[in-house]
């Protein structure tokens, strides 16, 4: 009986030893389990960073470009700007000196106008002298004329006898 005790006891023992073995077992693959959806979830977060730090990456590329376009535009609108004020400057000057030419170009032909009038004035005058002294000249060379026609008339006058008739 002992013996059966004994024996009962001692499967009794090994069906306890397997028991926890197998339950050992369990467990073991239980937590190997576990590992590996740990390791699966932190792949997984893993991936989610890499994804995560990609995204921001682009997004600061993004930012970095949208500011660089946007110095771009400035610089640009910076040099149409200057480019405008020097065309404006340009005009300004350009219009400037034509208004000093159209004055310039008046005033001399105010000068030359001025000129012009008193050639005619003086020409006018010398016509008037001119005309003073040829009439004069010719009132002189009339009276001579006059004179000598006289003279003329007395000569004949006295080469003409009385008695011959006219």
């Amino acid at each position: 009986e002992k013996y059966i005790q004994s024996m009962d006891s001692l499967m009794k023992e090994k069906s306890e030893k397997e028991l926890i073995t197998s339950q050992r077992d369990r467990i073991t693959q239980e937590k190997n389990s576990i590992e590996k959806e740990k390791e699966l979830l932190l792949s997984e977060i893993n991936t989610i960073k890499k994804e995560r730090d990609e995204a921001n990456e682009m997004y600061q590329q993004s930012v970095v470009k949208e500011i660089s376009e946007k110095e771009s535009i400035a610089k640009q609108s910076d040099i149409i700007a200057q480019e405008k004020e020097m065309i404006t400057t340009e005009r300004d000057i350009e219009r400037d000196q034509l208004i000093l030419e159209r004055d310039n170009f008046k005033k001399l032909y105010n000068e030359i106008n001025e000129i012009h009038q008193k050639e005619i004035i003086e020409h006018k005058q010398q016509i008037e002298e001119l005309t003073i002294y040829s009439s004069q000249k010719i009132h002189t060379l009339m009276n001579a004329f006059e004179e000598h026609q006289k003279k003329q008339n007395i000569n004949r006058n006295s080469n003409n006898s009385p008695m011959t008739p006219l």
